[in-house]
């Protein structure tokens, strides 16, 4: 009886280790960003090289599929299963959003426990959240101080499809979050992690788009990737006269420069090119709450 109980353990571990070799998913490429390649379309400036690890882990009776994320955007990750015996459900593939850190996909029951098991699947990933929508009518707060003037420079009003928002300042000026996101790259670090530029702060938001901050210097504010930012937040200092701030949704894995619309002195949110040079700038505590938890919004009060 202990020799079949033996023969038993190493069929299933053997079962288990062929699950395991395709849990690794292929790496990614370093990519580099060609600005303005066609117009609105970007490629990142660099990608995380393994961001995506996929295990079966054998317990007592089932197995459990687990990802984990080691970036700071979502994937969405398709498995396509190409043999599965002695586990129930039976799935041809299925679909997965897989969120930055550790997350169980889905768990298979051993039908006989008594019996080996095989699972052989492969995967197909893409960077971000394919089902998520930009919400493209979401009021920003301007980069630049409360009740401070609105400096634009001369002819932005004759872009309006030019990608990204310029404000003048001055150099050692103070920049603040346009609204709440995690931060996924700062400006002043060389981690190797995904970015669309290559000396930006970058913040993505729940609704999947990434807002660019360039021409700042972070390092004052911000340590590292991975902390939620709240609007109005000072995030770094202008490194120079200007700042630019450029909007992005992920479309099939890429990112595209989007418009966004600033929440002016008019109370009202405005397109880049419609706004008034020398307005005032407002942080109304409505747009900086709109996306608050309540525990935030009651710390946000204290």
């Amino acid at each position: 009886m202990a020799k079949e109980m033996t023969i038993i353990f190493l069929m299933v571990f053997m079962s288990y280790c062929h699950a395991q070799e395709d849990r690794r998913l292929p790496e990614l490429t370093s990519l580099h960003a060609k600005r303005y390649t066609p117009p609105d379309t970007y490629d990142f400036y660099e990608r995380f090289s393994d961001p995506l690890t996929l295990d079966a882990r054998r317990e007592v009776n089932k197995v459990t599929l687990v990802a984990t994320n080691s970036t700071f955007y979502p994937y969405t990750l398709v498995v396509y299963f190409n043999k599965i015996r002695n586990l129930v459900p039976d799935p041809d593939s299925m679909r997965f959003v897989v969120v930055p850190g550790t997350q169980v996909l889905m768990n298979f029951r051993i039908f006989d426990v008594t019996s080996t098991f095989d699972l052989d699947f492969r995967v197909k990933k893409q960077l971000g959240d394919q089902a998520a929508k930009a919400n493209l009518d979401h009021p920003y707060l301007l980069p630049i101080g409360k009740n401070r003037r609105v400096n634009l420079p001369k002819g932005y009003e004759d872009f309006p499809d030019k990608p990204g928002a310029i404000f003048l300042l001055k150099k050692g000026d103070t920049i603040f979050a346009c609204r709440k996101g995690v931060v996924t790259a700062l400006s002043s670090s060389d981690q190797k992690i995904d970015r669309l530029f290559s000396n930006s702060t970058e913040v993505r938001h729940q609704d999947g788009t990434i807002l660019v901050y360039e021409n700042i210097d972070s390092s004052s504010f911000l340590n590292e990737a991975g902390h939620v930012i709240f609007p109005g937040q000072p995030i770094g200092v202008a490194i120079g006269t200007d700042v630019k701030v450029t909007l992005f949704e992920i479309r099939a894995g890429k990112p595209n420069a989007i418009p966004m619309f600033f929440h002016a002195d008019e109370g009202i949110a405005t397109p880049y090119d419609q706004l008034k040079d020398s307005s005032v700038a407002k942080h109304p505590a409505s747009v900086i709450r709109m996306e608050m938890s309540k525990k935030e919004i009651r710390k946000n009060k204290e």
